[in-house]
């Protein structure tokens, strides 16, 4: 039997290129032993992985609820379908259909929010819905002989107090910017009137009675209803007060609609336009939220994937690639 020679350097190599084969093989299978036992590995992989389980909280404020005083400026709209005047108070007005005046409402509110934008609230207030129904009708009359052009003036002055209180809902539509619309119940307290009739013009003429007035009656509204309500809506800009944001001062613009009739089975109604500021203090609480991991990218060449130790002297990953080629 001939003996071949036997070239030691190719058998080396290909021993070589056998374990490095035999070691990437166990790294596909077995990554937890190849992960502790290449160089540099030190377990990062165990670390990642025990870091992407991990649940890290931080904490935010957010507001709990506010409660604060508020006071508003009543614009009053009288409106009326021709009506004669008060039921049982004789009146010779041909009909009254518009009027108004001033009033004020002054209370407090309370609010909390449902989520980020949408805000729910109440008021519970005293308001006061005081006006005029006024009439002016002209008319010929006998000036001393001679005919002349007057002008008279029906007039109700009224004298209205309520206790009021308004669920509303409240949406930020910008920042710092808040609509609301609701309902407003309110229970009558004071409901008066004074009545009369007035010669406007000429200065020189009076009534039979001598006076420049007639008809002059006063007392509680005949047949007034007890409860009014109305639908509000308005819109609100809050202005943070102090870096904790604690205090507020809150500008407001509503206006609203009442459909209930200040007198039974009469057309007189009251709506109007408020302008008002409230001022507020807030109550934050700490909530605790998820925050997710930031996990860095794995980098090869530091957890040893990318160089295996081989009897070549450390072949790399390329060089197994070109011998297998071979």
């Amino acid at each position: 039997m001939q003996v071949l020679p036997v070239d030691i350097t190719k058998l080396t190599r290909a021993i070589g290129l056998t374990v490095a084969i035999a070691l990437l093989s166990g790294l596909l299978v077995m990554p937890s032993e190849v992960k502790s036992q290449t160089p540099g590995g030190d377990g990062k992989v165990d670390s990642l992985a025990r870091l992407a389980a991990e649940t890290t909280y931080g904490t935010r404020r957010l507001e709990a609820w506010r409660a604060g005083v508020y006071l508003g400026l009543n614009f009053n709209i009288y409106t009326a379908d021709n009506m004669r005047g008060m039921p049982g108070v004789p009146n010779c007005c041909p009909g009254f259909n518009s009027g108004g005046g001033l009033g004020i409402a002054a209370g407090g509110l309370a609010e909390t929010p449902v989520n980020e934008w949408f805000s729910v609230g109440g008021r519970l207030y005293l308001s006061t819905y005081n006006g005029a129904l006024t009439d002016q009708e002209g008319e010929v009359v006998d000036d001393g002989g001679a005919a002349a052009d007057a002008i008279f003036e029906h007039r109700i002055d009224a004298d209205i107090w309520s206790a009021a209180i308004e669920p509303i809902g409240l949406f930020e539509v910008a920042e710092d910017v808040k609509v609301f619309a609701g309902v407003r119940g309110d229970l009558i307290l004071r409901k008066l009137f004074a009545q009369k009739e007035e010669i406007l013009e000429p200065s020189d003429i009076a009534y039979e009675n001598g006076s420049r007035t007639r008809l002059e009656y006063s007392g509680a509204v005949p047949n007034g209803t007890s409860f009014q309500g109305a639908i509000v809506a308005g819109i609100r800009y809050d202005i943070y007060v102090g870096e904790s944001r604690e205090w507020v001062v809150a500008p407001e613009l509503s206006g609203w609609y009442s459909p209930t009739p200040v007198i039974q089975a009469e057309s007189w109604r009251t709506h109007g336009v408020r302008l008002a500021v409230s001022g507020q203090y807030i109550r934050y609480e700490q909530e605790e939220y998820p925050i997710d991991p930031v996990i860095p990218p794995l980098d090869l060449d530091k957890t040893g994937f990318e160089t295996l130790p081989g009897p070549t002297g450390g072949d790399s990953m390329s060089d197994i690639g070109e011998e297998v080629s071979r």
